[in-house]
């Protein structure tokens, strides 16, 4: 289930394009169940790199703004980011903003090897508690935040780089799957895949039988000889 949450921004009074809010707050579940750490972006802050800025993560159009500032506080990351008004999209998006009709942030991360484990060591859809984050490559104003703190979308792995279902689903999210049609795909796939395990199980089982009665009639043949 989706849980959509209001603005974690505000809107400057003038039209200068300013805005400022919450991208990702600490302790929150998203619509994978992960939750961000707190200190989990100390790295990001500290080296001073700012990320791009894209409406709804639509990272291959041309970033409709530039995030002037980021702050590590204590319930999550806080920023304060520029519209480009002279970008027709942009001026669209502030307008929508400014209307309370577009009113969610959303990042997009790199978490790096250690830097996560499951909640639940037993259950792969527990969820993962996030503890560092590796790159923030973009924020994204965005319609829908999934989360009721805020919306994580995770940047995900190429595809060789697939260890784990979860980062199936999360791949397949990034080619534009929804969660219930990534969640629907990974099911028939596991389906399938249990009913072929199940299938070479018995085959194995009824070869290593033939190969029994077999060895037997050749013992009982070579007495007869």
């Amino acid at each position: 289930m989706e849980i959509f949450q209001k603005a974690f921004f505000t809107v400057s009074e003038d039209d200068s394009g300013v805005f400022s809010g919450y991208a990702s707050k600490y302790n929150g579940v998203d619509s994978y169940g992960d939750t961000i750490l707190p200190g989990a972006y100390a790295d990001i802050l500290a080296s001073g790199k700012m990320p791009k800025m894209f409406f709804n993560h639509m990272t291959r159009d041309v970033p409709v703004g530039d995030w002037l500032e980021m702050e590590g506080r204590e319930d999550g990351l806080y920023v304060k980011g520029q519209l480009d008004l002279t970008i027709p999209t942009a001026r669209d998006i502030y307008h929508a903003m400014k209307a309370g009709r577009v009113d969610g942030l959303s990042v997009g991360i790199e978490v790096p090897d250690g830097g996560y484990e499951l909640k639940d060591p037993e259950d792969w859809w527990s969820g993962y508690n996030i503890s560092k984050v590796s790159d923030l490559r973009e924020i994204s104003i965005c319609n829908f935040p999934a989360d009721n703190m805020a919306r994580i979308e995770t940047v995900k792995a190429d595809i060789d780089k697939i260890q784990t279902i979860r980062d199936i689903e999360k791949t397949l999210r990034d080619a534009g799957f929804s969660k219930a049609q990534a969640g629907a795909f990974i099911a028939a796939t596991r389906q399938v895949l249990k009913r072929d395990m199940t299938e070479k199980a018995l085959r194995d089982a009824r070869d290593a039988r033939l190969a029994a009665i077999k060895a037997r009639i050749d013992h009982i043949t070579e007495k007869l000889q």
